[in-house]
């Protein structure tokens, strides 16, 4: 990635208006933001599509813009990026897919079930994926584990080590959901043999480890997931572990730590920023956390964003 981005920026010294190189660049700076958690690179990643879209509207700046709004939980302005894409184009397929990834993140399965209509019917792994993914959202929770099941054989298709990790993560969480755990611990096993940057993976295992009454190990991989990925959602997680095995005290440090992080944080992470100033001091931070979580409300009304807001205490509108 390192090498692909010191190419264009040599190669556009030499091809100023080259739009579409540029729409290149920005995604790889995207996509090496999302991997280090790199906020400098997100913003490298911006100011490219803005340079690439001044030179002429394009596609695949679009597209990259759409991406790293949905990056920042911005999933309105996200979707309008795609939409832009689709007027010229209704049958493009990423904006397609990425349409559905993020109606699906804002938590509004009919849109990702409107969107799912103009997707090609086709057996390909990413298409029987994305499938499996509307209908668990839709809580059709057989026909998402058959789709997920299809997807995994025949993802020789999508040639990506990191969708095959992804997609064996996925039906573990469900598997695990529907109080399957063996079957979620195999597939957890296939997931983490394959040697990619994972971290869903490594959320579900401490889920299944807790689902197994094993707070220790569930404990000890949260953290080394946190000092690998060095991602603030871990600690979150971390805590919340604490607390069910009735550690309160560690857990309002862990918890701590995580808020500290997370006031900083510009991934969008206001409902995990919410839940750890519940722990830390519920009574001090109320303002601020009914304050995080309308703003999160606002952006996306998904399962996990209502769980948040039930646990804290705060009431949709």
């Amino acid at each position: 990635m390192d090498a692909h981005i010191e190419f264009l920026e040599e190669r556009l010294k030499k091809r100023p208006t080259a739009f579409l190189e540029m729409a290149e660049l920005a995604g790889y700076y995207l996509q090496r933001g999302k991997a280090r958690r790199s906020p400098e690179d997100v913003q490298a990643a911006q100011a490219w599509v803005e340079k690439s879209l001044t030179v002429q509207e394009n596609p695949a700046a679009l597209l990259v813009r759409a991406d790293a709004l949905q990056m920042t939980h911005r999933f309105g302005e996200s979707l309008e990026a795609i939409d832009q894409v689709l007027a010229s184009d209704p049958g493009h397929l990423k904006a397609v897919m990425l349409g559905i990834q993020v109606a699906l993140s804002q938590g509004d399965v009919d849109d990702a079930k409107k969107r799912l209509e103009v997707l090609p019917d086709t057996q390909l792994s990413s298409h029987l994926f994305l499938r499996g993914q509307v209908a668990e959202a839709s809580g059709e929770n057989e026909q998402a584990r058959e789709l997920y099941q299809q997807a995994i054989r025949r993802e020789a298709d999508s040639g990506s080590a990191s969708e095959s990790a992804r997609m064996r993560a996925m039906l573990a969480r469900l598997e695990l959901e529907q109080g399957h755990l063996e079957e979620a611990k195999l597939l957890l096993e296939a997931a983490h043999a394959i040697p990619v940057e994972q971290p869903l993976t490594e959320l579900v295992r401490a889920r299944l480890m807790q689902a197994e009454e094993q707070p220790a190990e569930a404990s000890a991989l949260l953290r080394a997931a946190f000092e690998h990925y060095r991602d603030p959602v871990f600690l979150v997680r971390l805590g919340e572990v604490q607390v069910a095995s009735g550690k309160r005290d560690e857990a309002r440090t862990t918890f701590s730590t995580a808020a500290q992080i997370l006031g900083d944080d510009p991934f969008g992470h206001e409902r995990d920023l919410a839940l750890a100033l519940y722990y830390v001091d519920a009574q001090s931070n109320s303002k601020k956390i009914e304050e995080l979580l309308r703003t999160e409300l606002e952006r996306r009304d998904d399962p996990e964003t209502r769980r948040i807001a039930e646990l804290v205490g705060v009431k949709p509108n």
